[in-house]
C-alpha cells in the first residue's frame, strides 16, 4: 500500500509509559465491537434510466439532472434516524457499469456534516461534503489510494464489483472493492451535503431538502447513480448499517490496507551496466512497508531521545497512541498537543507529563521502503582505478536526501549515508544502491515507486536529477552534503553542534538534542528559543519552563 491533504504534516514515536495498557484496552475494545448493529435494507436496486425498486419505508427516491449529454441519473435519500447516531456507518452493494455511465456516489453522515464518495470507471474520490460537485466530483487531495486501487481501476466494461464504504465518527473514511481497501481519507471538518436545483422527486416536486440552499440534515445518507447514454449503471442489494465501533480505536482495528510483502525489485537492484561489478544476494528482497496508509513520518525528540513516528490516515500511529488534527497548525498526539512551525516542516509541543517535544518532517504522504538485509556484494573501491576511486571516496559520508513527486504531492527529507559498499543507508535501512559512471552517480532506489536516477554533481556538495519509476512517476531528487555549521558550548546541555540539514549534535539525528531552525531573527533548537549577540559569538535564551541557557561560539569550520 502506498501510499491526501490535510495540508499538514505530522508524527511521533516510541512506546510511552502506559502504552502497554493502551494496547490491552484496544484489544478489549476491538473484541467488544462484535456489535450490536442497526441494519437497513435500503433498496433492491438503483439503476440508470429506471426508478429504484423495493425501497425501505421512509427512504425517498429522486431524479437527477443530466450531465455531459447523458441522462437517467437517480438516487435515494435516507433521512436521519435510520441508523443510530455516533456509530460507524457502512453502505454495501454490488455495482456494474458500461458505456459512458458516470458511476455511483455514496453520501455518509460524519460528525455534523457529510462525506461524498465517488466511484467512477477510472478513479475514486472522497470529498468533505459541500454543495453537489457534479457526477465526476472534484479530484480531492483528501483521497489516498492503495496498491489495490491500481490493481482494480480502471474497471472493465460490465464488470461487477462488491463495494463497501465506511465512515467513522473521527472522520476516517475507507472504500473497499472486492474485499480490498482501495481508498481512504481523513476528513477533518466535513460540511453538510446539498444537492443542486436539477434534482427533484419522482413526482416532479422540489422539497427544500433537495435545493442547493438547504443542506441535508445531520445524520442523513444517500446514494446516487450517475447518468448514461448507452450501457448500464446499476447498484444492487443496497444495505446501510450502523456499527458499534464508535471511535478511532475501532478504525484501527478495521482498516487493513494491503501489506506490500510481495514487492520485488529487479533481481539486480543496480542499473544494468553495474552488473559486472555486483553480485545480488538472493533472488528477491523483502522491503519494509507499513501495514496502513501513511499520512506523514516525523523524527521526534523528547527527554528520551530522538525517534520516529508514522502518522496513519485512520488517526493511529506506529507507536500505539492516537493523533488527530485540531487545526491547520496544531495536532493532538499521544497525551498532549503540538504546533506546526517552520512552515509546517517542524513541530513543537509538550506531553501532559510536562515533557517538551520537537520534531522534523521526514516523509509526507508516503513511506520510502528499504531493507535491513544485505543487498549486494560490490567490487571494493580499492580495486578501481585511482581517478574513479578518488571520485567515489569523496561521495562517502553523510547527505540529506530531498525528493518530491508533484503529481502525488509527496515529499521526502531524509538524512542518509553513502557507504563504502555502495549502499544509501537511512536509519539503519538500505533504501538505495549507488555507483559512479565517470562524473555521474547512478542510484537505484529499492522502492519500486521511486525507481532509478542519474545524478549530476552541481558542485562537490550537491547532486541533483530526476528519478522515474516503472509506473512513470517522476521524482525530483537532490542530495546535499551534510556539513557542520557551528559548534557551541552551553551551560545546560554541553557542546552543541549545528548541522546544515537541521540536526543538532548528530548529523543523522540518531540521538543528541534534536533539531534546530531559524525563528525570525532568533534561533530555536530542541526546547530552547535563543537570540544571538551582535557579534554572533554568543547567545542567550530560555526553554518552555523558563529555564535559561547561555552559549558561546567555539568554532565555525572554514569553507
Amino acid at each position: 500500500m502506498r501510499s491526501s491533504a490535510l495540508k499538514v504534516q505530522f508524527l511521533r514515536s516510541r512506546w510511552p509509559q502506559g502504552c502497554a495498557l493502551l494496547f490491552l484496552v484496544i484489544l478489549v475494545l476491538v473484541d467488544s465491537a462484535v456489535a450490536q448493529e442497526s441494519t437497513l435494507h435500503v433498496a433492491s436496486a438503483v439503476k440508470g434510466k429506471a426508478r429504484p425498486t423495493e425501497l425501505a419505508v421512509g427512504v425517498v427516491g429522486f431524479d437527477g439532472p443530466a450531465g455531459d449529454g447523458r441522462w437517467g441519473a437517480n438516487g435515494l435519500y435516507i433521512p436521519p434516524g435510520r441508523v443510530s447516531a455516533g456509530k460507524v456507518t457502512e453502505m454495501s452493494f454490488t455495482h456494474s457499469r458500461s458505456g459512458h455511465a458516470r458511476g455511483v456516489q455514496v453520501v455518509h453522515p460524519v460528525k455534523k456534516g457529510h462525506v461524498l464518495i465517488s466511484i467512477l470507471r477510472d478513479h475514486v474520490n472522497i470529498l468533505a461534503g459541500g454543495n453537489w460537485p457534479g457526477y465526476s466530483g472534484r479530484k480531492s487531495s483528501l483521497t489516498e489510494h492503495s496498491d489495490a486501487y491500481n490493481e482494480t481501476f480502471p474497471l472493465d466494461e460490465g464488470q461487477t464489483i462488491s463495494v463497501r464504504t465506511r465512515a467513522f465518527p473521527s472522520g476516517f473514511v475507507e472504500v473497499t472493492v472486492d474485499g480490498k481497501v482501495v481508498a481512504t481519507a481523513l476528513v477533518d471538518e466535513p460540511t453538510a451535503f446539498g444537492l443542486s436545483d436539477g434534482f427533484k422527486l419522482f413526482d416532479g416536486s422540489k422539497p427544500e431538502e433537495f435545493s442547493v440552499q438547504q443542506a441535508w440534515p445531520a445524520g442523513s445518507a444517500g446514494i446516487i447513480i450517475g447518468p448514461l447514454d448507452r450501457g448500464q449503471n446499476v447498484a444492487e442489494k443496497i444495505v446501510l448499517k450502523g456499527l458499534d465501533i464508535s471511535d478511532d480505536v475501532g478504525a484501527a482495528a478495521v482498516v487493513k490496507m494491503e501489506k506490500k510483502t510481495d514487492a520485488k525489485p529487479s533481481a539486480s537492484p543496480l542499473p544494468k551496466d553495474a552488473a559486472a561489478e555486483t553480485t545480488a544476494v538472493g533472488s528477491s528482497v523483502t522491503l519494509d512497508m507499513p501495514e496502513k496508509q501513511v499520512l506523514s513520518v516525523w523524527g521526534i525528540h523528547d527527554e528520551k531521545g530522538t525517534y520516529r513516528v508514522q502518522l496513519f490516515f485512520d488517526g493511529t500511529t506506529n507507536q500505539g497512541f492516537d493523533w488527530k488534527p485540531v487545526s491547520q497548525t496544531k495536532i493532538e498526539i499521544r497525551d498532549g498537543t503540538a504546533d506546526l512551525v517552520d512552515g509546517g516542516f517542524s513541530l513543537l509541543g509538550s506531553w501532559k507529563s510536562g515533557a517538551i517535544i520537537d520534531g522534523r518532517l521526514l516523509m509526507q504522504r508516503c513511506w520510502v521502503a528499504g531493507t535491513t538485509d544485505p543487498i549486494v556484494d560490490i567490487k571494493p573501491i580499492s580495486e578501481l582505478d585511482s581517478t574513479d576511486r578518488t571520485f567515489q571516496e569523496n561521495l562517502i559520508g553523510d547527505w540529506q536526501l530531498t525528493a518530491s513527486n508533484r503529481r502525488k504531492k509527496t515529499n521526502v527529507s531524509l538524512p542518509v549515508t553513502f557507504s563504502a559498499d555502495h549502499r544509501v543507508v537511512e536509519a539503519g535501512r538500505t533504501i538505495a544502491t549507488w555507483k559512479t559512471e565517470r562524473t555521474r552517480i547512478e542510484i537505484q532506489f529499492l522502492d519500486p515507486s521511486i525507481g532509478a536516477t542519474t545524478l549530476s554533481p552541481r558542485n562537490k556538495d550537491q547532486l541533483s536529477g530526476q528519478a522515474k519509476s516503472p509506473a512513470n512517476d517522476v521524482w525530483s531528487v537532490r542530495f546535499d552534503r551534510v556539513k557542520i555549521l557551528s559548534t557551541w558550548d552551553t551551560d545546560q546541555i554541553g557542546t552543541v553542534v549545528l548541522f546544515s540539514n537541521g540536526r543538532v549534535s548528530d548529523p543523522l539525528g540518531a540521538d543528541g538534542h534534536g533539531f534546530w531552525w531559524k525563528d525570525g531573527k532568533n534561533m530555536r533548537f530542541s526546547r530552547y528559543s535563543v537570540s544571538h549577540s551582535v557579534d554572533l559569538r554568543s547567545f542567550t535564551g530560555r526553554d518552555h519552563y523558563g529555564t535559561g541557557i547561555k552559549g558561546t561560539l567555539l568554532a565555525v569550520p572554514q569553507p
